[in-house]
């Protein structure tokens, strides 16, 4: 199942074409800061672990507005279905990964990505510590089912359907406001 993700080109270009929406919805606003600068994209370079070379352009930036009023050119990063908050391999990654260390399957995986086991551990207690934010509190009330905290993040990848690009894209977009929020706000897990 992750070869088919890993290696999908209709899954790199709907992820960048969800956070090409996203990043036009967000330049739509004021900036932020000032609250009347408008907001031009300010795209700086990214150098995600574990891709394949061909998917290496889809991840090559992560898309970011600045605004233009004179003395605030404050950065702005909208959301993100492609980079999960600032981990230096890409969001569907950490997903495919975490789900089948889960499953007890991730040796293979892992060789192949070239991810070190203390990594996939660190991911794993990220997802373990999700559960603790506001944004997971808000956010599993969205489900009639209560989802079990404790089999993050197959537990909610599960509650999706369609086919498995659609399944991983509604996911991380679901999951997408904590690729922005502030630090102190994300667990943080050393």
């Amino acid at each position: 199942m992750w070869h088919k993700w890993t290696s999908s080109a209709t899954l790199w270009d709907a992820l960048v074409e969800i956070d090409e929406e996203m990043v036009a919805a967000a330049a739509k606003a004021p900036c932020a800061s000032c609250g009347d600068g408008a907001l031009y994209r300010a795209d700086y370079p990214r150098k995600p672990r574990g891709l394949c070379a061909e998917a290496e352009p889809a991840f090559a930036r992560r898309f970011s507005l600045c605004c233009g009023a004179d003395g605030c050119r404050r950065r702005t990063t909208p959301p993100s279905v492609r980079f999960l908050a600032r981990k230096v391999y890409v969001g569907f990654i950490v997903v495919v990964m975490s789900v089948l260390a889960a499953l007890g399957a991730v040796a293979a995986a892992r060789e192949a990505r070239g991810v070190p086991k203390r990594t996939v551990a660190r991911w794993q207690a990220f997802w373990a510590a999700l559960p603790s934010t506001p944004f997971w509190c808000d956010a599993r009330a969205r489900f009639a089912t209560p989802i079990d905290a404790g089999a993050l993040p197959g537990a909610l990848l599960g509650r999706f359907d369609g086919s498995e690009n659609d399944i991983l894209c509604k996911f991380l977009g679901f999951i997408a406001p904590i690729t922005v929020t502030p630090r102190a706000k994300i667990p943080r897990v050393v």
